[in-house]
């Protein structure tokens, strides 16, 4: 009995201490560097649906609040603006943020939405992590945490609403493949689509991973990966279709701009010996990890050619998508380094 009384304690404070660091991480995303953004990519054209492509084309969660602030009529928008206006608390928030008063319910709607997809995260992340690894608790409570404190280093530039939800929705996406729901897969595969193209990376970890007939046979192989070719292919259509107006184009070739920056950007030794360090954890005790992840991993390949060709080299934001399978390679060597050692799962894993 007092057992499950300090067990129950303990399972208490943690999730109030997480949802509260949660808080505090998505109040650092929201206001440094903040989501206004810039040009016709920023925050305001992106929930209007006037966007340049290919920013327009990320459309899930700008919809969403659209849609559901479309019944707001103007006086009670103006209504909400003079309660803003006279409310201290929330006159510093939208005064230091540079965010529009009059914008009060798409920037709360904003919030709230972020906050979700961190603590959806944060849940996927476990999730993800009792599919690949059975261990400690304890430890893996400890390492969920860590995986919280990580993320504002990714805040970098300008942040965009649907950063956080790509987050959430590719770790989930990791968590239902290798468990094998395969209808809530492709739910969650269509709402990622609709919310970043980056989505198609799962698709190139379920190829790799799933060639290998002892995990899946043919016959569902070619039907799980032809689903999600035709859910990508679809959504990319529809929302090409629906954006054609929209300035801009499908991609923006930022290589010279890339070349350029990286000749006058410097790095700091401390940078250096963090990335070294990094580097170190994931390769330590390569072949006793996860043989999901070690086949997850090969997505940097492609995300670091897009930032290369279509991004911008200072952004860390691009990498988020293979954010919780670096934590989790991680996680296994501190788990081997601090023995509270996490053991993998070998029939969710399947043979090797």
């Amino acid at each position: 009995m007092q057992y499950q009384v300090i067990k129950w304690l303990y399972r208490s404070l943690y999730l109030i201490l997480l949802v509260g660091m949660a808080g505090l991480i998505v109040g650092m995303f929201l206001r440094s560097p903040g989501i206004i953004g810039d040009g016709r990519a920023d925050f305001y054209h992106q929930i209007s649906g006037t966007a340049e492509r290919p920013f327009a084309y990320r459309t899930l969660i700008p919809t969403t609040i659209r849609m559901l602030t479309i019944p707001i009529d103007d006086t009670t928008r103006e209504s909400l603006a003079e309660w803003g206006l006279g409310n201290p608390f929330v006159y510093d928030v939208f005064s230091t943020s540079a965010w529009r008063i009059d914008w009060l319910p798409e920037f709360v709607l904003a919030s709230m939405l972020m906050f979700l997809a961190v603590l959806g995260w944060l849940w996927s992340l476990n999730y993800l992590m009792t599919g690949v690894y059975s261990g400690n608790r304890y430890g893996m409570d400890a390492l969920i945490f860590l995986g919280l404190l990580g993320l504002p280093p990714f805040f970098t530039a300008t942040n965009y609403i649907y950063d956080i939800p790509a987050l959430f929705f590719f770790t989930l996406g990791l968590a239902l493949m290798i468990r094998r729901h395969w209808i809530a897969y492709l739910i969650v595969f269509f709402l990622a689509c609709l919310n970043k193209e980056t989505t198609i990376l799962l698709t190139m970890i379920f190829v790799l991973y799933f060639f290998n007939q002892s995990r899946m046979n043919r016959r569902e192989y070619i039907q799980w990966l032809v689903a999600q070719l035709l859910i990508f292919g679809v959504v990319r259509i529809f929302l090409m279709a629906a954006f054609a107006d929209n300035p801009g184009g499908a991609l923006r070739f930022q290589a010279d701009f890339n070349l350029r920056l990286f000749t006058m950007q410097t790095y700091s030794l401390p940078e250096f010996f963090t990335w070294i360090g990094l580097g170190l954890l994931v390769f330590y005790k390569w072949n006793e990890k996860p043989l999901f992840l070690r086949y997850a991993s090969t997505i940097i390949a492609p995300l670091v050619g897009l930032m290369l060709l279509f991004g911008i080299i200072t952004e860390t934001r691009v990498f988020y998508e293979i954010y919780p399978i670096i934590l989790l390679l991680i996680f296994h060597s501190i788990g081997q380094i601090l023995e509270f050692n996490l053991e993998n799962q070998p029939l969710l894993e399947g043979k090797s």
